[in-house]
């Protein structure tokens, strides 16, 4: 059976897809589930492939090597592409954290969260987003780092738990900062309303239209 678990957004292929720890593990899902994938499908994965982006394993129905060999030159190329990205980012946000600390990846990206968090307490929607696209980077650069430098993978683990509660907080935002009546469902929720973060947004922005209609 196809899992729901352990899908990543791809910035290879822009879209998400399983990520698999190993090669092994890849191999095996495509052994025992090939068949009921392409039932449900009507195509199934045929082969794994190391991603760059992601520092793990996914399965592919491409079987043809010409198209294969052509993703794999669009990665590259791609890849270049976000790593020239990156290095122009990386002046603005080292201007931005003013710190000696800012050539740390660790530092860094910690730093990142917490301004990105700031944003959205401060109820600046639109710096807290542009600084999560920075945070999406640094996480690529750094779970790569990470493979290559043999870090310590729960130090890497906590950073992908703060940039995951960042993006959970971004997206319940987008679904219910609509109008009154949609920041309300969300804030009511209670403790269903896992993500504080997103409560206290919410909550804020509520606060400030209802000030504002009274003035």
């Amino acid at each position: 059976m196809k899992p729901i678990s352990n899908r990543i957004y791809c910035l290879g292929c822009n879209h998400t897809k399983i990520l698999f720890e190993t090669e092994a593990k890849a191999n095996n899902f495509i052994r025992f589930n090939s068949e009921e994938i392409f039932n449900a499908t009507g195509k199934a994965p045929t082969r794994s492939y190391y991603c760059t982006f992601c520092c793990g394993w996914h399965v592919s129905s491409i079987e043809n090597l010409e198209k294969a060999n052509e993703a794999d030159e669009r990665d590259t190329a791609k890849w270049e592409m976000i790593f020239t990205k990156r290095s122009n980012h990386l002046r603005h946000t080292i201007d931005l954290l003013n710190s000696s600390q800012s050539s740390d990846p660790f530092y860094l990206i910690d730093a990142l969260c917490q301004h990105c968090r700031e944003s959205i307490l401060a109820l600046n929607l639109e710096e807290a987003l542009a600084i999560f696209k920075d945070i999406l980077l640094e996480e690529t650069f750094l779970k790569a780092k990470g493979k290559i430098e043999k870090i310590k993978i729960e130090k890497i683990r906590n950073r992908e738990r703060n940039v995951r509660y960042l993006q959970s907080a971004l997206d319940i935002i987008a679904a219910y900062d609509i109008n009154s009546e949609t920041r309300l469902a969300y804030i009511n929720k209670g403790e269903y309303s896992k993500n504080s973060l997103a409560k206290i947004y919410l909550q804020g922005k509520e606060n400030l239209i209802g000030s504002n209609n009274i003035s």
